[in-house]
């Protein structure tokens, strides 16, 4: 059996903080894994993982194009993209986008907002639904030469770094702007605030080029892939805290196990993926991989080197 493990966040995001905060982790069991281990660093991110595995690694391009064709829409609008609902919350002097997930939004409430954006902005341009928490929007103008993000690539990011630039920028920050002010007054948002949820109050609007990641199954042997990000919204948080006390018990409940069933041999091959927002470590071992003793065994050296 050959496993992939992806641990988003296993690399706090600040190189140089780790330094500091990896001598103080007792994670002995991962410590172990590193030192029998090579280290790849791939050219692909978080988010070409997350939506490969959504759409069963089926997309080669642009995720908006693939969601218009999957979804027969017949709609001629110039441009597509997709788009998420989230609550921008103010951090550190700047407007941070809250992962869609968090929200908690019931099919009816996203219907609904979507239903009450179209109606507002009558043809101008169209959101429609794909799956909860992903739509798509079409837009009347031109985006080519403009570079986007997904939500999941810049938690904790001022979204102003992350804001489109080119030759429309100004009429796509006054979509947005609109959709906003529309989205303040809601009904839905009034409720929600009153039971104590988070309201929607944005949409984030983007596109990206997903590479297929064939080679996640190029193994002869049966591959299982499980993704594990309880280190990942920590990290964009910048919550040390609860980082450590998160890795460490993967240490305990995952790198342990994972140590005993390479030594039996159960694991023939087991591929440990650290992706990033703009490129992926991984670390490889097999069930005979030897000690590399001249491996210093401080965590944040051995993957400092690899960088």
């Amino acid at each position: 059996m050959s496993i992939n493990l992806v641990l988003p966040g296993l690399l706090w995001y600040n190189i140089e903080d780790s330094k500091y905060l990896y001598p103080m982790l007792k994670i002995d069991n991962f410590k172990k894994l590193i030192k029998k281990s090579s280290v790849t660093i791939h050219k692909f991110g978080y988010s070409d993982l997350i939506y490969n595995k959504l759409f069963d690694n089926n997309i080669n391009g642009s995720l908006a194009n693939f969601l218009v064709k999957n979804q027969n829409i017949s709609d001629k609008y110039t441009t597509f993209l997709v788009a998420q609902p989230t609550n921008l919350r103010v951090q550190n002097d700047g407007l941070t986008p809250t992962e869609p997930e968090s929200l908690q939004l019931t099919s009816v409430e996203e219907h609904s907002i979507i239903t009450i954006i179209n109606n507002h902005f009558n043809h101008e341009i169209k959101v429609y639904y794909v799956t909860n928490n992903l739509w798509l929007i079409g837009l009347n103008f031109s985006l080519a030469n403009s570079t986007f993000y997904p939500i999941v690539d810049m938690l904790g990011e001022n979204i102003d770094d992350y804001l489109p630039h080119g030759e429309h920028n100004i009429l796509f920050s006054k979509i947005l702007n609109e959709i906003q002010m529309l989205l303040h007054d809601l009904d839905i948002n009034k409720n929600r605030k009153n039971n104590g949820d988070l309201p929607v109050n944005s949409i984030w609007m983007w596109d990206k080029q997903i590479m297929p990641l064939d080679f996640l199954n190029q193994e002869t042997t049966s591959v299982e892939t499980t993704l594990v990000n309880t280190l990942y919204y920590p990290c964009c948080y910048r919550d040390s805290s609860n980082w450590i006390t998160n890795i460490e018990t993967l240490d305990v409940d995952i790198a342990k196990t994972l140590n005993q069933q390479l030594y039996s041999g159960k694991i023939k091959i087991l591929r440990l993926f650290i992706p990033r927002k703009n490129d992926t470590i991984e670390i490889k071992l097999t069930y005979r991989s030897k000690y590399k003793f001249w491996k210093n065994n401080n965590f944040y050296k051995i993957i400092k080197d690899a960088l």
